[in-house]
C-alpha cells in the first residue's frame, strides 16, 4: 500500500502571523492547489484506452491501426532512481538549518533562509515529480537529468558555503559588507550625508560612549 502523501494545514499556517504578502502568495498556491485537484479528478474520470476495434472499422489501412496498437502495447516511460538525490536532498535541508545559526541570522533572516532552502528543494522535486508522472521521450528524460545534476550542484556549493561559514565573532566587516554589499552602500550614503549614527540604535542597544 502506498504511503500517504504529507498534507500541509493551510489554514493554521495563515494564521501564524505572518505578513500580507506571505499569506497572499499562500492564498494564491491553495487555489493553484484547488485547481489542480479539480484538474486530476476530471482527469480521472476520463476513459484512456484505446478501442483498436472501432478504428479498425474506420480505416481501411489496418496496418495503420496495428503498427499504432504495437508501438502503444511496448511503451514504458522513462524512469530514473532518484533516491540518492532524495537524500541529497534531505542532507541539504538539514544541515541548512542547524549549522552556523549566528551566520545564518547575519547574512540571512530566518524567512528569507527558509525561503532559499524551500525554493531550492521545491524545484528538485518538482523536477522529480515530472519525470515520475510524465510519458517523457529518452531524449527529454536525458534532458530533465542534465537539469537534476546542475540542480544538485548548486545545492552542494550552497550547502559547502554554509559549511565553511564562520562564527558571527570571527567576522569583519569586510566579511559582513561581503554577504550583505547593501549594508556598505547605506553606510557609504550616510557618510556622504554627514550622518555618523544609525537613528534608534542607542536607545534600542545602548551606548558605550
Amino acid at each position: 500500500m502506498a504511503a500517504r502523501a504529507a498534507a500541509a494545514d493551510l489554514a493554521k499556517i495563515s494564521n501564524l502571523g505572518l505578513g500580507k504578502n506571505t499569506l497572499a502568495q499562500i492564498s494564491a498556491f491553495r487555489k493553484r492547489a484547488d485547481d489542480a485537484k479539480r484538474q486530476l479528478a476530471q482527469l480521472q474520470q476520463q476513459k484512456t484506452d484505446v478501442d483498436f476495434a472501432h478504428y479498425n472499422k474506420l480505416i481501411r489501412n489496418k496496418d495503420v491501426v496495428s503498427q499504432a496498437q504495437k508501438i502503444l502495447a511496448e511503451f514504458k516511460p522513462v524512469t530514473y532512481d532518484v533516491q540518492a538525490q532524495l537524500k541529497a536532498i534531505d542532507a541539504f535541508e538539514s544541515k541548512a538549518v542547524r549549522i552556523c545559526p549566528p551566520f545564518r541570522r547575519l547574512l540571512f533572516s530566518p524567512r528569507t533562509h527558509r525561503r532559499i532552502v524551500a525554493s531550492a528543494s521545491h524545484r528538485i522535486h518538482q523536477t522529480f515529480h515530472r519525470i515520475a508522472s510524465s510519458d517523457t521521450s529518452v531524449e527529454q528524460a536525458q534532458a530533465t537529468a542534465s537539469k537534476i545534476e546542475a540542480e544538485l550542484k548548486d545545492l552542494k556549493a550552497t550547502l559547502k558555503n554554509i559549511k565553511e561559514a564562520r562564527p558571527f565573532n570571527q567576522l569583519s566587516v569586510d566579511d559582513v559588507v561581503a554577504a550583505r554589499p547593501e549594508i556598505g552602500r547605506t553606510v557609504d550614503e550616510m557618510v556622504k550625508k554627514g550622518k555618523w549614527t544609525t537613528p534608534g540604535y542607542d536607545e534600542k542597544f545602548g551606548s558605550e560612549f
